[in-house]
């Protein structure tokens, strides 16, 4: 079985603390009020700390990596829970927690 897909109501955060929210580009497909996340969303992160000095750079977006290869909404490849985001510009990963099961969409 597959990794599910990422959504709305996923909490991201930077490995410091910040607080993530996605700029989506899908306002068609969603579940239960959660528009899903597609390749070409970003998230941008406030309340970051930052690391510690003598660099002190704070978290400010994060872009995902390694999508669904089979999934596609309005054109763009989806993000699974599986895929990587990296925050800029420090580099560190970006942290998603699980959301509560979502429906599945199609028939049977």
């Amino acid at each position: 079985m597959g990794a599910p897909l990422l959504h709305a109501g996923n909490q991201i955060t930077c490995v410091h603390g910040g607080q993530g929210e996605v700029i989506f580009t899908n306002f068609r497909v969603s579940t239960r009020g959660n528009y899903f996340m597609t390749v070409a969303d970003t998230v941008s992160f406030a309340g970051c700390p930052g690391t510690p000095p003598p660099a002190q750079l704070v978290c400010v977006i994060a872009q995902y990596a390694m999508p669904a290869t089979r999934v596609f909404i309005c054109g763009q490849p989806a993000l699974l829970q599986s895929s990587i985001a990296t925050a800029t510009p420090t580099g560190t990963p970006a942290v998603t927690a699980p959301a509560p099961p979502a429906s599945f969409v199609g028939g049977m």
